[in-house]
């Protein structure tokens, strides 16, 4: 009765959910973002065949994306992540959702302890049948204890031009940036 409010529903940052196929349904009724989109971190173990599995049913249920989060290289995001097998979790995650035919959206956080591991990130990603694209971590949450980690314009100006193309310039700033603009 009232179009101009709206809102969105949405379960946040792991699907593991006991009621994650009722609540997509809900969300393709209510034209919600989680109706097609899946935001896959954190998702608890599982084999190549269980993820095979969970992926059909995930792509039976009508969604067609999913973002996965790389916060480096195996050794360095499954110290980030704080589980071992992690990486190799979204890896096998990542090859499985697009055997499938659901699309993949992989973010990387930039910052001070990546920085040289970009390059083989890239590299590796857009090699990949995936969407990628490189942000600055958010400063809630968990993002206060990265804000001695938060990239400079230096470090910025010190990536290559492959690693660039991904880092969107209008919405991923320096903090100085931010403050003085």
């Amino acid at each position: 009765n009232r179009p101009e409010l709206s809102f969105t529903y949405y379960f946040g940052y792991s699907m593991e959910h006991p009621k994650l196929f009722e609540t997509i349904k809900f969300m393709q009724e209510t034209n919600s973002p989680g109706g097609e989109f899946l935001q896959f971190d954190g998702m608890k173990e599982r084999s190549k065949d269980e993820l095979f599995d969970f992926l059909t049913e995930i792509k039976n249920a009508g969604i067609k994306l999913i973002d996965l989060t790389f916060y480096g290289l195996e050794n360095y995001h499954d110290k980030f992540a704080g589980r071992i097998g992690d990486y190799n979790l979204l890896m096998n995650t990542l090859d499985v959702a697009l055997s499938l035919g659901i699309n993949v959206e992989v973010g990387i956080p930039v910052i001070k302890e990546n920085l040289d591991q970009l390059n083989e990130l890239v590299e590796l990603f857009s090699n990949k049948n995936v969407d990628l694209f490189l942000f600055t971590p958010h400063s809630l949450g968990r993002g206060r204890t990265l804000m001695d980690s938060k990239i400079t314009l230096e470090d910025y100006e010190s990536m290559t031009e492959k690693v660039k193309k991904y880092f969107n310039r209008n919405t991923n700033r320096t903090q100085y940036e931010w403050l003085t603009n």
